[in-house]
């Protein structure tokens, strides 16, 4: 039977003619080195930082969160930009080891848990081209049919009535998810879910949602909702981007989410199909969704 050494002892080999030669183990990765290689080489079947589109916001809630006793204060962007955050303890949401493809997931509780990261209108380099993508579980049906007004998944509170959300919408006739680019007071775009009234609430949900300069459109488990022709840009007060609270005022609800964050993209620039089918592919096999 072998021996099992401790990580960082050596032991003895012994070769033919009687000579020896000490062996090394290697020690264990700090946690500090772990997370650096995981976040440098996170070994995926597919890397979204190689896609054609840059990859301007990445989490994953296995990799990088910090925990306050069960709760998550920070989650480590993977591409280095603006890692997100909670202060206050009693608005931290709670993180679970095992969630969709029993891997871990962030808890949204639906009344006070929030987090802030990028700032979306700065981070773009044209301000009405961009993806995002999420993977979320245990989501409500919201109470109406725009995505403004509604249960915020991930939003850019903003003001004088310039507004971008991405939440979850009625059930009939709209679907489940959508986004709203709401520009100024002139033009408000309402995209709506995948047209999948069916979906039943809290079912495993990947959301793509992309505007590539004229048209943006919402797919849900790879079902693509109508596509709007005329997309409006983000105003520069779309600024700092909350995951968990819709864009409205702390006054008015609904605004925070219910439900779970496993996995946060976001790009600069829009996806072709192509490309939106691999990275739905890797979070299918990933997250155990079927699209």
């Amino acid at each position: 039977m072998g021996r099992a050494f401790p990580s960082g002892t050596a032991s003895t080999r012994v070769f033919p003619g009687g000579t020896s030669q000490a062996r090394s183990f290697p020690r264990r990765l700090s946690p500090s080195r772990e997370e650096r290689v995981l976040r440098n080489a996170p070994l995926l079947p597919t890397d979204p930082r190689s896609l054609s589109v840059p990859l301007i916001g990445w989490a994953r809630a296995d990799i990088g969160a910090t925990l306050n006793g069960s709760n998550v204060s920070a989650w480590l962007d993977l591409v280095g930009g603006t890692n997100w955050a909670q202060a206050t303890a009693d608005d931290q949401p709670p993180f679970a080891s095992s969630g969709l493809g029993s891997r871990a997931e962030i808890q949204f509780d639906g009344s006070s848990d929030t987090m802030t990261g990028l700032n979306l209108y700065g981070s773009l380099t044209t301000k009405d081209e961009w993806t995002v993508i999420l993977v979320t579980r245990g989501w409500s049906f919201g109470s109406g049919g725009n995505p403004w007004a509604t249960e915020g998944l991930f939003g850019a509170p903003s003001g004088g009535g310039s507004y971008f959300n991405i939440g979850t919408v009625r059930q009939t006739p709209e679907g489940c998810f959508g986004y709203h680019v709401y520009e100024v007071s002139a033009d408000t775009m309402r995209i709506t879910g995948s047209g999948a009234t069916s979906l039943a609430a809290g079912s495993n949900a990947m959301i793509v949602c992309v505007s590539d300069g004229s048209n943006g459109f919402t797919r849900v488990n790879g079902l693509t909702g109508a596509v709007v022709t005329d997309m409006a840009a983000l105003e520069a007060s779309a600024t700092t981007v909350n995951i968990g609270k819709g864009t409205r005022d702390a006054s008015k609800v609904p605004g925070y989410y219910d439900g779970t964050l496993s996995e946060v993209l976001v790009f600069n620039g829009a996806l072709g199909s192509s490309e939106i089918g691999l990275v739905e592919r890797y979070l299918s096999i990933r997250y155990g969704i079927a699209a």
